[in-house]
Protein backbone atom coordinates (compact mmCIF):
# COMPACT_ATOMS: atom_id res chain seq x y z
CA UNK A 1 0.00 0.00 0.00
CA UNK A 2 1.15 3.48 -1.01
CA UNK A 3 1.59 5.65 2.36
CA UNK A 4 3.48 8.89 1.02
CA UNK A 5 1.33 9.23 -2.56
CA UNK A 6 3.06 12.26 -3.28
CA UNK A 7 6.79 11.56 -2.98
CA UNK A 8 5.97 8.09 -4.78
CA UNK A 9 4.66 9.78 -7.53
CA UNK A 10 7.96 11.71 -7.82
CA UNK A 11 10.17 8.96 -7.70
CA UNK A 12 7.68 7.25 -10.46
CA UNK A 13 8.54 10.72 -12.82
CA UNK A 14 12.45 10.25 -11.71
CA UNK A 15 12.23 6.53 -12.48
CA UNK A 16 14.07 5.29 -9.88
CA UNK A 17 11.32 3.30 -8.32
CA UNK A 18 12.30 -0.72 -8.91
CA UNK A 19 10.23 -2.60 -10.84
CA UNK A 20 7.76 -4.09 -7.96
CA UNK A 21 7.27 -0.87 -6.61
CA UNK A 22 7.20 0.99 -10.49
CA UNK A 23 4.17 -2.07 -11.16
CA UNK A 24 2.36 -1.17 -8.02
CA UNK A 25 2.48 1.96 -8.14
CA UNK A 26 0.68 1.98 -12.12
CA UNK A 27 -1.66 -0.59 -10.33
CA UNK A 28 -2.80 1.41 -7.90
CA UNK A 29 -2.49 5.24 -10.28
CA UNK A 30 -5.39 3.34 -12.78
CA UNK A 31 -7.54 3.89 -9.72
CA UNK A 32 -6.58 6.96 -7.94
CA UNK A 33 -7.18 10.44 -9.16
CA UNK A 34 -4.89 11.75 -6.77
CA UNK A 35 -1.96 9.57 -8.09
CA UNK A 36 -2.56 10.83 -11.21
CA UNK A 37 -2.99 14.63 -10.54
CA UNK A 38 0.52 13.73 -8.33
CA UNK A 39 2.17 12.49 -11.37
CA UNK A 40 1.01 15.13 -13.39
CA UNK A 41 2.21 17.90 -10.69
CA UNK A 42 5.83 16.44 -10.92
CA UNK A 43 5.93 15.95 -14.39
CA UNK A 44 4.92 19.52 -15.02
CA UNK A 45 7.77 20.59 -11.75
CA UNK A 46 10.97 18.60 -13.18
CA UNK A 47 9.88 19.42 -16.62
CA UNK A 48 10.78 23.55 -15.61
CA UNK A 49 13.94 22.25 -14.99
CA UNK A 50 14.71 20.85 -18.60
CA UNK A 51 14.54 24.66 -19.71
CA UNK A 52 18.07 25.26 -17.39
CA UNK A 53 20.02 22.72 -18.93
CA UNK A 54 21.34 22.38 -22.72
CA UNK A 55 21.17 18.82 -24.43
CA UNK A 56 24.47 17.48 -24.89
CA UNK A 57 24.86 14.23 -27.07
CA UNK A 58 27.71 11.84 -26.20
CA UNK A 59 29.95 10.99 -28.73
CA UNK A 60 29.55 7.64 -30.21
CA UNK A 61 33.02 6.03 -29.07
CA UNK A 62 32.26 7.50 -25.66
CA UNK A 63 30.98 3.85 -23.93
CA UNK A 64 34.11 2.15 -26.13
CA UNK A 65 36.80 4.48 -24.82
CA UNK A 66 35.26 3.76 -21.53
CA UNK A 67 35.61 0.43 -21.79
CA UNK A 68 39.22 0.68 -23.16
CA UNK A 69 40.11 2.52 -19.70
CA UNK A 70 38.65 -0.31 -17.78
CA UNK A 71 40.67 -2.80 -19.00
CA UNK A 72 39.92 -3.33 -22.80
CA UNK A 73 38.91 -6.68 -24.56
CA UNK A 74 40.30 -9.61 -23.01
CA UNK A 75 38.76 -12.84 -22.32
CA UNK A 76 35.30 -13.90 -21.11
CA UNK A 77 35.78 -13.25 -17.57
CA UNK A 78 37.68 -10.10 -17.86
CA UNK A 79 34.50 -8.85 -20.42
CA UNK A 80 32.43 -9.92 -17.59
CA UNK A 81 34.20 -8.36 -15.00
CA UNK A 82 34.30 -4.66 -17.49
CA UNK A 83 30.56 -5.25 -18.29
CA UNK A 84 29.69 -4.99 -14.15
CA UNK A 85 31.97 -2.15 -14.06
CA UNK A 86 30.30 -0.39 -16.61
CA UNK A 87 26.81 -1.47 -15.43
CA UNK A 88 27.71 -0.11 -11.70
CA UNK A 89 29.44 3.41 -13.38
CA UNK A 90 26.10 3.83 -15.01
CA UNK A 91 24.08 3.28 -12.13
CA UNK A 92 26.42 5.10 -9.35
CA UNK A 93 26.27 8.09 -12.43
CA UNK A 94 22.12 7.99 -12.52
CA UNK A 95 22.19 7.20 -9.22
CA UNK A 96 23.66 10.37 -8.13
CA UNK A 97 22.15 12.27 -10.58
CA UNK A 98 18.45 10.23 -8.97
CA UNK A 99 20.26 11.82 -5.11
CA UNK A 100 20.18 15.43 -6.20
CA UNK A 101 16.60 15.00 -7.84
CA UNK A 102 15.43 13.70 -4.83
CA UNK A 103 17.36 16.27 -2.15
CA UNK A 104 15.01 19.17 -4.79
CA UNK A 105 11.70 16.54 -4.32
CA UNK A 106 12.36 16.72 -0.24
CA UNK A 107 12.71 20.84 -0.34
CA UNK A 108 9.46 21.68 -2.93
CA UNK A 109 7.20 19.22 -0.67
CA UNK A 110 8.43 20.96 2.77
CA UNK A 111 7.86 24.46 0.80
CA UNK A 112 4.53 22.74 -0.46
CA UNK A 113 3.83 21.69 3.04
CA UNK A 114 4.74 24.61 4.95
CA UNK A 115 3.00 27.22 2.18
CA UNK A 116 -0.10 25.04 2.64
CA UNK A 117 -3.17 26.89 4.57
CA UNK A 118 -3.56 25.21 7.58
CA UNK A 119 -7.62 24.09 7.99
CA UNK A 120 -8.35 25.61 11.09
CA UNK A 121 -11.34 23.45 13.19
CA UNK A 122 -13.84 25.02 15.32
CA UNK A 123 -13.35 23.19 18.95
CA UNK A 124 -16.86 21.04 19.25
CA UNK A 125 -18.60 21.73 22.68
CA UNK A 126 -20.67 19.16 24.25
CA UNK A 127 -23.50 18.87 27.01
CA UNK A 128 -22.17 16.15 30.01
CA UNK A 129 -24.47 15.64 32.92
CA UNK A 130 -24.63 13.20 35.85
CA UNK A 131 -27.03 11.26 36.91
CA UNK A 132 -27.75 10.11 40.38
CA UNK A 133 -30.68 9.34 42.77
CA UNK A 134 -31.13 6.93 45.68
CA UNK A 135 -29.34 3.63 44.35
CA UNK A 136 -26.24 3.25 46.43
CA UNK A 137 -23.03 3.39 44.12
CA UNK A 138 -24.93 3.85 40.89
CA UNK A 139 -23.63 6.60 38.86
CA UNK A 140 -24.46 7.81 34.96
CA UNK A 141 -22.39 9.99 32.91
CA UNK A 142 -24.10 11.21 29.85
CA UNK A 143 -22.00 13.04 27.03
CA UNK A 144 -23.73 14.49 24.39
CA UNK A 145 -22.52 16.16 20.86
CA UNK A 146 -24.64 18.59 19.74
CA UNK A 147 -23.37 19.07 16.44
CA UNK A 148 -23.95 15.42 15.44
CA UNK A 149 -26.52 13.99 17.75
CA UNK A 150 -24.11 11.76 19.08
CA UNK A 151 -24.91 10.46 22.71
CA UNK A 152 -22.14 8.58 24.85
CA UNK A 153 -23.58 6.79 28.50
CA UNK A 154 -20.87 5.48 30.72
CA UNK A 155 -22.82 3.56 33.57
CA UNK A 156 -21.56 2.09 36.59
CA UNK A 157 -23.08 0.30 39.91
CA UNK A 158 -25.99 -0.47 38.43
CA UNK A 159 -27.90 -2.77 40.10
CA UNK A 160 -29.68 -6.12 38.32
CA UNK A 161 -33.06 -5.95 37.87
CA UNK A 162 -35.91 -7.85 35.56
CA UNK A 163 -36.18 -3.98 33.73
CA UNK A 164 -33.97 -2.00 31.22
CA UNK A 165 -32.64 1.23 32.19
CA UNK A 166 -34.28 3.61 29.94
CA UNK A 167 -32.78 6.90 29.65
CA UNK A 168 -35.06 10.35 29.25
CA UNK A 169 -34.87 13.74 28.49
CA UNK A 170 -37.54 17.05 29.87
CA UNK A 171 -38.91 18.82 27.21
CA UNK A 172 -39.78 22.62 27.45
CA UNK A 173 -43.37 21.85 28.52
CA UNK A 174 -42.07 19.94 31.57
CA UNK A 175 -43.10 16.69 29.36
CA UNK A 176 -40.57 13.51 28.84
CA UNK A 177 -39.40 11.72 26.29
CA UNK A 178 -37.44 8.74 25.88
CA UNK A 179 -34.10 8.51 23.73
CA UNK A 180 -34.40 4.98 24.32
CA UNK A 181 -33.28 1.94 26.15
CA UNK A 182 -29.36 1.18 27.02
CA UNK A 183 -26.69 -0.94 28.86
CA UNK A 184 -27.02 -2.29 32.20
CA UNK A 185 -23.03 -1.71 32.61
CA UNK A 186 -20.32 0.04 30.30
CA UNK A 187 -20.40 2.30 27.52
CA UNK A 188 -23.45 2.89 25.78
CA UNK A 189 -24.53 4.91 22.08
CA UNK A 190 -27.09 5.93 20.34
CA UNK A 191 -27.94 8.79 18.21
CA UNK A 192 -30.31 10.92 19.44
CA UNK A 193 -33.23 11.61 15.95
CA UNK A 194 -32.34 14.81 14.84
CA UNK A 195 -36.74 15.87 16.08
CA UNK A 196 -35.24 15.48 19.62
CA UNK A 197 -31.92 17.42 19.71
CA UNK A 198 -33.58 20.48 20.26
CA UNK A 199 -34.67 19.49 23.54
CA UNK A 200 -31.08 18.66 24.39
CA UNK A 201 -30.02 22.15 25.77
CA UNK A 202 -27.71 23.53 28.46
CA UNK A 203 -29.67 22.94 31.29
CA UNK A 204 -31.90 20.15 30.12
CA UNK A 205 -32.79 17.73 32.42
CA UNK A 206 -32.04 13.79 31.81
CA UNK A 207 -33.79 11.21 33.82
CA UNK A 208 -33.46 7.16 34.04
CA UNK A 209 -36.33 5.00 34.85
CA UNK A 210 -36.20 1.23 35.09
CA UNK A 211 -39.09 -0.58 32.04
CA UNK A 212 -39.71 -3.38 30.56
CA UNK A 213 -37.28 -4.44 27.96
CA UNK A 214 -38.04 -3.22 24.48
CA UNK A 215 -36.50 -2.32 21.47
CA UNK A 216 -38.54 0.85 21.28
CA UNK A 217 -38.71 3.82 23.16
CA UNK A 218 -41.42 4.27 25.37
CA UNK A 219 -44.29 6.99 24.83
CA UNK A 220 -44.13 7.97 28.80
CA UNK A 221 -42.35 6.46 32.24
CA UNK A 222 -44.61 3.27 33.93
CA UNK A 223 -42.14 4.11 37.20
CA UNK A 224 -40.81 6.94 39.31
CA UNK A 225 -37.10 8.27 38.03
CA UNK A 226 -34.41 6.12 39.25
CA UNK A 227 -31.62 9.03 38.40
CA UNK A 228 -31.45 12.30 37.02
CA UNK A 229 -29.46 15.41 36.39
CA UNK A 230 -28.53 18.28 34.59
CA UNK A 231 -26.96 19.06 31.58
CA UNK A 232 -24.07 21.81 31.24
CA UNK A 233 -22.41 22.73 27.96
CA UNK A 234 -19.34 22.13 27.84
CA UNK A 235 -16.89 23.96 25.28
Amino acid sequence: MIKDFDSAAAEYVLGTLSASDRAEFEASMANDKKLSDAVSFWQAEFSAMDDEFSEVAPKDDIWASISREIGGAGDAAANDNMAASLRRWKFATFASVAAASLLGLFVVTELRQANAPTAVTAPKSALVAQLQGDIDGLLLTATYSPADGDMKIDVEGMPETDTEPEIWVKTSDQNTVSLGQISRSGISRMTVPVDLRAHLKDGSILILTMEPPSKLPHSKPSGDAVALGRAALIT
